[in-house]
């Protein structure tokens, strides 16, 4: 039995797998501007990333030669061509390593320009992304992650 295939996108079946198995989707794509501000961040930020990692988003975007190198060398390399590369993937890293890049407390007071206090006030209506182990003082602790693309949000589009 043979398809059919027809204009409709719903209709057209090897349409419908592309989209639901490989996640392919051939519109252009043109970030906002909460997306070109997590991909500033990603480059900024890319020392949270484990080396490891690191090395396998080297392999994914095209670098070759990077399995020697050591873990500053390695994240260098990668802050060198990560503003080269295509928005798409650079969110891609952010949602596969979002806790990580997420932000802390006080990147969320510098961010908003607000006070810790006012941030007791609001922590409340913000979007918790996960929870991280952190060592403070030499003693490990478990802290709230805020998340990125949430705040920059409340940033652009509301007053808080």
């Amino acid at each position: 039995m043979k398809i059919k295939y027809t204009n409709n996108k719903n209709d057209n079946r090897l349409y419908s797998i592309f989209v639901e198995i490989f996640k392919i989707d051939y519109r252009e794509y043109e970030p906002d501007e909460i997306d070109k501000l997590i991909i500033k961040d990603v480059v900024k930020l890319i020392d949270r990333i484990t080396t490891s990692e690191c090395k396998k988003i080297l392999g994914k975007v095209g670098i070759k030669n990077y399995t020697d190198l050591k873990e500053k060398e390695v994240k260098t390399l990668l802050k060198e061509h990560l503003p080269e590369v295509e928005p798409e993937i650079i969110l891609w890293i952010y949602k596969e390593h979002q806790v990580r890049l997420d932000m802390f407390k006080y990147e969320v007071c510098e961010v908003l320009n607000i006070t810790q206090w006012r941030f007791g006030k609001i922590k409340h209506n913000l979007k918790i992304s996960g929870k991280q182990v952190v060592n403070i003082a030499g003693h490990p602790k478990t802290v709230n992650k805020y998340d990125r693309a949430y705040i920059y949000e409340l940033l652009l589009y509301e007053t808080i």
